[in-house]
Parts: structure tokens; sequence; C-alpha cells
């Protein structure tokens, strides 16, 4: 079974000319797995 604090994910979303970067960490002082947008940027 996985975890949160086993996940370090990185995922690029693309819609129309707009990209997105995302991303899923484990937060050691949070004790918590964080989900974040990163970027968006105009391509």
């Amino acid at each position: 079974t996985l975890t949160g604090d086993m996940l370090d994910v990185e995922l690029v979303v693309q819609y129309n000319n707009v990209e997105a970067v995302c991303y899923l960490r484990y937060i050691e002082e949070m004790n918590y797995p964080l989900m974040y947008i990163g970027e968006i940027k105009v391509i």
C-alpha cells in the first residue's frame, strides 16, 4: 500500500495555450502530503 510520504509527483497539464506544473510532495514539518501548483505559463 502506498502512503503520501512515499510519493513525490510532478504533473504537467496543458490546456489550449496554458501549461500548469503541479506537485504532490510530502512536507515533513506538516506531516502531510501537499498538492500545489508550482507554475502557470502561457505557451
